[in-house]
């Protein structure tokens, strides 16, 4: 069996979450594969290549930097790494609206991403890297690439 291969490892405030290269089996999507508790980037790539497949070039983001971090993470599009440079799928309002007719007969957080979806403060679109990324710079976050020598943040001098 072989191992996982990271692509983006994202750090927050409560921890990181390394997200892997799609499978090419039909319908295979990027999810979440690995997380933690660790909030400082080098300790969660760390751990990352402890479990995984970690190349250079893979992403690191470090969104802990965002001025206004809760905005930009609710409105932040979901990765999805089968997705060509720039493009996007909305969540549509086909889906908003069964998830409308749905909504008395959820509990717990699924009632609270229908909620935030529907009142517009939380994003359920899917974005590519390229679009994900764009909106994490624009929202403040630290952006660089892992390389034999560690993490090369962008603006580094």
């Amino acid at each position: 069996m072989s191992q996982d291969t990271i692509l983006v490892i994202r750090v927050g405030r409560g921890g990181f979450s390394g997200y892997c290269a799609p499978t090419q089996e039909p319908g295979s999507t990027c999810r979440s594969t690995l997380s933690g508790y660790d909030t400082e980037p080098g300790d969660a790539l760390a751990v990352c290549q402890a479990h995984a497949v970690v190349p250079d070039g893979a992403w690191m983001v470090d969104v802990r930097a965002c001025p206004d971090l809760e905005h930009a993470v609710f409105s932040a599009p979901l990765l999805e790494l089968g997705l060509e440079a720039d493009e996007s799928q909305t969540f549509g309002e086909d889906k908003q609206a069964a998830m409308a007719r749905m909504l008395p007969g959820l509990g717990g957080m699924a009632q609270a991403v229908a909620v935030g979806n529907l009142a517009g403060t939380l994003n359920l679109d899917r974005a590519s890297l390229s679009a994900w990324l764009d909106h994490w710079r624009k929202a403040g976050a630290k952006i660089g690439r892992v390389s034999a020598a560690g993490i090369v943040w962008e603006g580094a001098t």
